[in-house]
Formats: structure tokens, sequence, C-alpha cells
């Protein structure tokens, strides 16, 4: 691995735009504090940060602790299962005329609420791209999206509830047929080819279909004041740490255009990245993830990050984004 303090050579172009890298920083792996290093480099021209050095071994980078690997399967009450079930069929199907209201009290945050803000609705299709166990997809098909299929490269094998396949363990080219939604949750900025990812989530796509990218982002306030340690970096599972340009970039070259966008950062943006700079990695027993009562950090502390957040995410300063793009009438 290059050592920064050395004369670059052959320093590659930006994979989004081609454009000219800045000097590498590297990267420490504190998720599950690994030891391991890697450089990214933004680009000076669509800004989009990126790893210079990706792991053959990638999927060391994913243990079976990962968080959303896990099964989705799981014994509930009927009273717990009643209460889900409501909760998501409501999210998901309730007037607009309630809009106002109902988001004095469901974060919007919430997959479903996300969904709903993009117009799915239970006689639609989608696909959840990158979705581990399927999680999202299970809430979508008790909110009635029947025609709801996640699909993940990662999970041991195929996925099945109630006897009906919820995820399929692959990529978008073992998928068949045509879908109203596709969702990347979190997964777009962990998979190398970019362009020709978003360019096969296109030709899945019914007309007038819409994909939905959920990504963290260095047009924020988070990363300029972190860095290296910034949470969201997430080396080396975070491939790509999209600007809003270079991720409307990717879309443009295949034909969509981008229809809304909003921030939904919270408040660990702050708290994590202010662990890492204190040598507090993310899953450490110290960690307020872990044990928030005996953490590094004063209750008037959070409730400061949270407010913090809230207000980064009103002017599109926060540190993820919620991007959506529609195939042109």
């Amino acid at each position: 691995m290059q050592n920064i303090s050395e004369p670059l050579k052959n320093l590659p172009q930006c994979k989004i735009c081609a454009g000219e890298l800045n000097t590498p920083m590297q990267v420490k792996e504190e998720m599950f504090d690994m030891g391991d290093v890697f450089e990214y480099a933004q680009c000076k021209q669509c800004g989009c940060l990126q790893c210079l050095d990706i792991p053959a071994n990638f999927a060391k980078y994913y243990p079976d602790n990962y968080y959303s690997l896990g099964p989705v399967t799981g014994k509930l009450s009927w009273r717990e299962r009643l209460k889900r079930d409501l909760s998501c069929q409501f999210v998901l199907r309730r007037p607009a005329v309630m809009d106002n209201w109902f988001k004095q009290w469901v974060e919007e945050r919430n997959v479903l609420e996300v969904y709903h803000r993009i117009g799915v609705r239970p006689s639609h299709s989608l696909l959840d791209v990158g979705c581990g166990g399927g999680r999202h997809v299970q809430d979508l098909r008790v909110a009635g999206v029947k025609e709801a299929l996640g699909v993940d490269p990662f999970i041991e094998s195929d996925v099945y509830d109630d006897g009906q396949l919820l995820v399929k363990k692959g990529s978008l080219e073992d998928i068949a047929g045509k879908f109203d939604f596709i969702a990347f949750h979190h997964s777009f900025e962990h998979i190398e080819g970019q362009q020709a990812t978003f360019d096969a989530a296109v030709k899945l796509l019914k007309p007038k279909g819409k994909i939905l990218i959920r990504i963290p982002t260095i047009t924020s306030e988070a990363y300029e004041i972190y860095r290296e340690k910034w949470l969201q970096l997430d080396a080396p599972r975070h491939i790509y740490l999209h600007s809003h340009q270079s991720i409307a970039l990717i879309a443009e070259k295949a034909g969509m255009k981008q229809i809304d966008l909003w921030c939904d950062s919270a408040a660990g943006q702050f708290i994590f990245s202010e662990q890492y700079r204190q040598g507090i990695a993310l899953f450490d027993e110290r960690s307020y993830i872990k044990n928030p009562k005996e953490s590094i950090f004063k209750p008037e502390q959070i409730q400061e990050y949270e407010k913090r957040a809230i207000e980064l995410n009103k002017v599109l300063r926060g540190d993820q984004i919620c991007a959506v793009f529609q195939l042109p009438s």
C-alpha cells in the first residue's frame, strides 16, 4: 500500500467521470477494528470519493455478524404480529391528507415512509438490491406489496418467508422480469461497478419506473469536519462516497432524470465520528452503540447532535441522501 508522503505515480482516473483525483488519504477499517488501512481519493471534477485499493478478499469484511445479513424470520406473538402488520400497512397506505400529521411522530428514515414518499403502493412491484436478509422486503409484503423481492450476493443462500422467495442470492444479472421501483438502501456504495450496475437496473424497469438510491454523501458537514474519521467512510465496504453531483451524473449517463433529493441523516454522523477520533471502534465495548450510559457522551451532547442532524437535513447538508430517478415519459 502506497505511503501518501511518497510522490504519486500513475494515480488512476476517477471511475465516475474520468476526472483527476486529489492526493489520497488513508482510512482505517473501524467497524470491527480489523486494523486494515485503505487509500481513498476524491475527484477534483465530480467530487466522488473512491477506494483505490479494493481488497480481493472482499467477503472478509462482511462477517456473519454484519448487521444486514441476519435472518428476518422469527417467532412473533399474535399481538406483536398484529402491531407490525397494522403499522406497516398504515405507513404505506395512508391517504395524502394525513401526511403532515403523520410526520410528527414517524421518523423520515422509516423505510416504508421513504417508500410512501416516492409513490410505492400495494399494486406495484419492487426490487430491493443489496437487501441482506430481507427485512425491508418483508415489511413491504406485510404492507401489501406482494410483488416485492430482494437480491443480495453476500447472503448464504436464498431466503424464503412462508414458502415464498423473499431474497435471491445473486446480482441484478440473475433477476428476470420488470419492476415499477428498484431500490438501493445503503447498498450502492458497496458495489464496484457503479455505472454498469445502474445501467443494469434501468433495464429492469417498467415504463416510467423509478430508482431510489439511499447513500452516504460527502456533500455534508460531517465529512468536511471529520474527513478520514467520518463514520460513513466505512472502509473498505463503502467503495464510493458520492457527492450530490456525482450520483446525478451516473443517472444522467443512464438516461434517467432526478426527480427528488432529500437528506435523512441522524445523530450518528457526529457520535461515532467523534468516537473514531478518540480511537473507539463502532463495536468497542466503550461505544455508544454498545453501552450508551457508559459512553464518552453526556445526554445533552446527544441531544445537540440530534438537533444538528435535523437542521442539516433541512438544508441538504446531512451525510445521507435519498435520491430518486425516473425514466423520461
